[in-house]
């Protein structure tokens, strides 16, 4: 992730609960570096968050956004389950501070709803006020989300670039072919694969096809494109997998 890691704040959201995830700890690593993470990284979660009405309170979130560091020079502090706070009323307080945010602390907001049941059935928006507060204090929205479609096979051909390996365009072909619309494993993959082979190895498709294991489902859309494409081999492809 190639972010400006001196922002004070990241608003970190995506459709995909697990490359969400990969791609938080990936920041929170960047951001953590060499230094102690016991010292540096402040975490809270749904449970800092809830009252016993089964309210949400964002007041813990501030308190420790404006909490000076100890024993280090910075602060890095990590909001899961942020997006409970999806109101204009409920973001005023976290708006406040960002008028004026602590240039010691840096605030990671997770955009994902309240994992408890019968909470959250989707994750809200992001509301307009939050959005441009982070805009307006220099701070980096990440969005995490690997779209459809073409934008998918954008977003595919962006992570496999900046693997460590040098995969050819069969080997490309062949995981994509294998992710089908389970793009969600691609991190993973892309870290075992790494670490079978090791850093600049050039990789085939048939060096690869051993550590595939179960191929995904297929999205609907790569049917649609095959037939309008007039590509007859590809449909047939698709319609088996």
């Amino acid at each position: 992730m190639n972010v400006n890691l001196s922002a004070p704040v990241f608003l970190v959201k995506g459709s995909d609960e697990v490359i969400l995830g990969d791609e938080v700890s990936s920041l929170i690593q960047q951001l953590v570096g060499d230094g102690d993470r016991t010292l540096l990284l402040a975490e809270l979660s749904i449970t800092d968050h809830s009252l016993e009405d089964g309210g949400y309170t964002i007041g813990p979130v501030v308190d420790a956004s404006q909490t000076f560091p100890f024993l280090s020079d910075r602060r890095v502090v990590l909001v899961r389950n942020a997006a409970v706070f999806s109101t204009k009323d409920a973001c005023v307080p976290l708006v406040q501070y960002l008028e004026d945010p602590l240039e010691t602390t840096s605030l990671v907001l997770v955009w994902e709803k309240d994992p408890r049941p019968n909470k959250q059935s989707k994750t809200p928006a992001v509301p307009k006020s939050l959005a441009d507060a982070v805009a307006n204090c220099g701070g980096v929205v990440v969005d995490t989300s690997p779209g459809t479609g073409k934008a998918q096979g954008g977003w595919l051909d962006e992570r496999i670039s900046g693997s460590t390996l040098k995969l050819d365009p069969a080997a490309r072909r062949a995981l994509v072919d294998h992710l089908g619309s389970d793009v969600g494993r691609l991190p993973a993959l892309l870290e075992m694969l790494e670490s079978v082979f090791g850093a600049g190895t050039k990789v085939s498709a048939p060096d690869i096809e051993p550590y595939l294991g179960v191929s995904g489902d297929v999205a609907p859309w790569d049917l649609t494109d095959a037939i309008d494409g007039g590509d007859v081999s590809g449909s047939l492809d698709v319609l088996q997998r």
